[in-house]
């Protein structure tokens, strides 16, 4: 993004990075955080978590962002349990190579990423987030964008958030709403299919 001439801000949430742990975890307490960075924001990318935190930062005020990317959005969770079992996993063993062997068509160098950011966080955000935040479902608001919106998902045979039947059907609820999936990527597609990723992000952000 920087290299396309964007100056670039990216946050740590709540109980992620160099930021404190929250007081709680819902979704529309992350939203808030975000918001208090600024808004009219030329582009917001959000993946995963992130994704769920940007609709719901764009539907509290329309003019948190011109233009929304959601990479494989948890747009809805109606299994906390299997979510946190997944989710909070790699804390067993978070360590650079284990992430990489786990992850082989990643970048070292994000393999390393990978475990600081599991060091910055705990098992137990994961955890409050799933559970204070039931129940779940943000499909609705994503139909009621008021923003142009890329909806990207990982390919459904990688365990995708949004599956293709979802991402059309949002799409044909809103002409603001182009969703598309990348054919063999995973939930982390901006790191295991990179120059897929960033084609359709530039490409659309280009038009």
């Amino acid at each position: 993004m920087a290299r396309a001439g964007y100056r670039v801000t990216a946050p740590d949430l709540r109980g992620h990075g160099d930021s404190p742990p929250g007081d709680d975890y819902l979704l529309a307490s992350y939203a808030s955080d975000v918001l208090a960075l600024g808004r009219e924001w030329d582009a917001v990318v959000g993946h995963s978590l992130g994704g769920a935190i940007a609709v719901i930062a764009q539907t509290k005020d329309r003019t948190f962002a011109r233009r929304l990317v959601l990479e494989d959005p948890v747009l809805s969770l109606s299994d906390p349990t299997s979510f946190i079992a997944e989710f909070t996993k790699p804390f067993e063993d978070p360590t650079a190579a284990t992430i990489l062997a786990r992850n082989p068509r990643w970048h070292p160098q994000d393999a390393r990423l990978k475990e600081e950011a599991l060091e910055a966080t705990s098992p137990e955000v994961v955890r409050r987030t799933a559970l204070e935040n039931q129940p779940w479902d943000l499909v609705p608001a994503t139909m009621g964008l008021d923003s142009p919106t890329l909806l990207i998902a990982a390919d459904p045979t990688q365990g995708a958030f949004v599956d293709p039947d979802l991402g059309d059907r949002i799409a044909a609820s809103s002409h603001l709403v182009t969703f598309r999936a990348l054919a063999g990527a995973g939930h982390s597609m901006h790191r295991d299919s990179y120059k897929d990723f960033w084609e359709a992000v530039r490409s659309y952000l280009s038009e």
